[in-house]
């Protein structure tokens, strides 16, 4: 990847030589496993029309309501930046991301406002 001129915006296994570059060059470093924050909710949103706006904007509403005081909030906003383009078309229509209660409450009413007809769940449950 070095001699191909890739960047990596997340590592989680690479070799020490390698990581060292990459994380010079600011990709950010994950553990193995992350577990899930207990106090957290996985959070998914679709949309059927004009998903490349839609799905755009909706990220934008759910990182615009994320804890900033959260150590893990820059990393939730990257992923929810850089997903997109990780996951390709097949989820072009799908997100999703782990939000705490009070980020859920404020970004609901945003979404909905904004995109009537975004189908929302919550730990696999529509809401």
């Amino acid at each position: 990847m070095i001699e191909r001129g890739l960047q990596p915006d997340l590592l989680s296994s690479v070799p020490e030589r390698q990581a060292n570059v990459f994380l010079e060059r600011g990709a950010i470093s994950l553990p193995l496993q992350i577990p899930p924050v207990p106090e957290t909710s996985l959070v998914g949103w679709s949309v059927a029309g004009d998903p490349a706006r839609a799905m755009r904007n909706i990220a934008e509403l759910a990182a615009a309501s994320l804890d900033p005081q959260r150590p893990d909030t820059a990393a939730r906003r990257r992923w929810l930046a850089q997903s997109p383009r990780y996951l390709g078309r097949s989820f072009a229509t799908r997100q999703c991301l782990r939000m705490m209660a009070a980020e859920i409450a404020d970004f609901l009413p945003l979404a909905r406002a904004e995109f009537p007809a975004v189908k929302i769940t919550r730990d696999g449950e529509a809401v």
